[in-house]
């Protein structure tokens, strides 16, 4: 049989002429599993990198199988003209490698994280590669990461925009905190905190090639939660023309692993007994 999905029909009529029937999903593959990768995009480096990496077969079963993993370093880039973060870097030298078992579906207490020091690695974007052996060749999969640090004075990668969520859950009076950094040079920045549509806090500044921390008090005119909206404006004047370029980001970031971007959800605390 060729390779690909094929779905498989059985129609059973008992003696009285009742049909029951039920249909089947199976693949057909030249791989004997696939590998899952769950990584967030951006780790602290000052803190144990943790992955989540599965070996499943093509009916999503978990498999036990021997990888070995490959972190290299990116050769950094230019501030890219349209992706945020662009794939065509280099993979330079390898700052960590090795084997790593992935747990079966009957595995009592399965244990799927790979775990990576990273206390002694520098700041950028790197290239997790990982590989196993199946019945027709090798499998492999790569994701890239990023890493940072909360004392990083600049984005750890050429970027128009780079936003980290410190602290997103207060209580009223606590402060919030977040980084928000950019790579391009003397780029003027409007920070917003809006409830809804309702326009808090509005104020203006220059970063240049450079990260800068938030802290924001928690106020109760806040509400449950609320929003910081980043724009920024990057101008040149030449004596033939003027051209500018803008951009703006509505992500949220949360306390999750998901956020990254330059708008920030801020929520409020709940009190003990009391739901958010």
């Amino acid at each position: 049989a060729r390779y690909g999905e094929y779905v498989i029909d059985v129609n059973v009529t008992a003696s009285n002429g009742e049909t029951q029937s039920e249909s089947h999903t199976v693949f057909i593959s030249p791989e004997a599993f696939d590998i899952r990768v769950r990584a967030q995009n951006r780790y602290d480096r000052d803190s144990i990198v943790r992955i989540q990496i599965q070996a499943v077969n093509k009916e999503n079963v978990p498999l036990c199988e021997v990888l070995s993993y490959k972190l290299q370093a990116l050769e950094q880039q230019p501030v890219p003209s349209e992706n945020q973060f662009p794939r065509e870097s280099t993979p330079g030298k390898t700052w960590a490698e090795g084997t790593f078992v992935t747990p079966s579906g009957l595995t009592r207490h399965p244990d799927s994280t790979l775990r990576v020091n990273a206390r002694q690695m520098p700041s950028g974007a790197y290239l997790l590669t990982l590989s196993g052996t199946g019945e027709h060749g090798n499998v492999s999969q790569q994701e890239i990461i990023y890493l940072y640090s909360r004392k990083d004075t600049r984005p750890p990668v050429n970027t128009y925009a780079w936003a980290v969520p410190v602290k997103t859950t207060c209580a009223i009076g606590e402060e919030a905190e977040f980084i928000f950094g950019t790579s391009v040079e003397n780029a003027h920045v409007l920070y917003e905190i809006y409830n809804g549509t309702k326009l808090l806090r509005r104020k203006r500044l220059l970063l240049s090639d450079e990260n800068r921390t938030f802290r924001i008090p928690y106020e109760q005119e806040f509400g449950s939660e609320c929003e910081i909206l980043f724009t920024y404006l990057k101008t040149t004047i030449s004596p033939a023309r003027v051209s500018s370029f803008g951009r703006k980001r509505r992500t949220r970031l949360w306390t999750s692993p998901r956020p990254r971007s330059a708008t920030a959800s801020l929520r409020d605390k709940p009190k003990n007994g009391r739901s958010q």
